[in-house]
């Protein structure tokens, strides 16, 4: 809430993202980049966490004491696999109501486990096929000593790599965590899409902000909360809302103050009378 109402908050992301994404070397590899990104956390850790629950679940089942792990793990793969039914919806699970604690078993555990290996395999193929495709984009771009001359020159020139620090976050070595419920995705936030966010709850330094159920460049998308800003503030100067406001409120002070010793007083005469 505090970041949103920041106009420096919003100004900041858009340049970082657009100067990341549309740089003159990056943008002409961002497209593949992303779904290596995306599909190599989604198999390397979504799955993987997945996977660490719902083993934790089929061990700890039988056991009264991890009854509150157990119910929040099988949340969090419920949630989690909801989502992805919408986001991958040619492979199918079909035992999603069976993920509380008094319906799962083992059966529903290997149903799972089986699903999250199909997931796995899809992600690898999404991966492989994003490789290949940005490798010959680089080979067609340094297959000549001149083309290859220009390629370097264009790296060295435009990539950042302090930035790039920042919108992937680099730093952190916290890749997953969960938050309510739901897996959250800590690494390379600049390929990520909010594709379960609305406008004002996507993540920082996302690609793109969901206006009205499509997307919107984040630098276009900031640019118009900035201007938002701007006009709400040039409207709030021009009638003088502010002193308005300050009036009213020392008003509403000033009916409190009067009403608080008008009971003072009533209370002090009772007094007065009882003795």
């Amino acid at each position: 809430l505090i970041g949103n109402v920041m106009a420096s908050r919003w100004a900041y992301e858009a340049l970082a993202v657009s100067q990341y994404k549309w740089n003159k070397y990056e943008r002409k590899f961002y497209k593949f980049d992303k779904r290596k990104k995306f599909s190599n956390w989604k198999k390397d850790y979504w799955v993987t966490d997945l996977r660490n629950r719902i083993s934790d679940v089929d061990r700890y089942k039988n056991d009264p004491t991890k009854e509150k792990i157990v119910e929040y793990d099988l949340l969090v793969v419920k949630n989690e696999i909801s989502k992805e039914l919408k986001f991958v919806k040619n492979i199918n699970f079909k035992s999603l109501d069976k993920l509380n604690y008094k319906e799962v078993d083992k059966q529903t555990v290997r149903e799972v486990l089986q699903y999250l290996e199909y997931i796995n395999e899809h992600y690898k193929t999404v991966f492989n096929k994003a490789e290949k495709e940005k490798e010959n984009l680089v080979y067609e771009s340094t297959k000549t000593d001149s083309l290859s001359a220009n390629y370097m020159q264009l790296m060295n020139n435009y990539q950042n790599e302090s930035l790039e620090k920042f919108v992937t976050n680099r730093n952190d070595v916290t890749f997953i965590t969960d938050y309510q419920g739901e897996l959250i995705q800590k690494k390379d936030p600049i390929y990520l899409e909010p594709y379960f966010k609305g406008f004002f709850d996507a993540h920082f330094y996302a690609p793109s902000k969901k206006l009205f159920g499509n997307f919107i460049d984040t630098y276009f998308a900031n640019l118009m909360v900035i201007w938002g800003m701007s006009i709400l503030l040039f409207f709030t100067l021009y009638f003088n809302i502010i002193n308005i406001l300050l009036k009213v409120v020392a008003l509403l002070f000033e009916k409190l103050n009067i009403k608080k010793n008008r009971h003072i007083h009533v209370a002090s005469n009772a007094m007065v009378k009882g003795k």
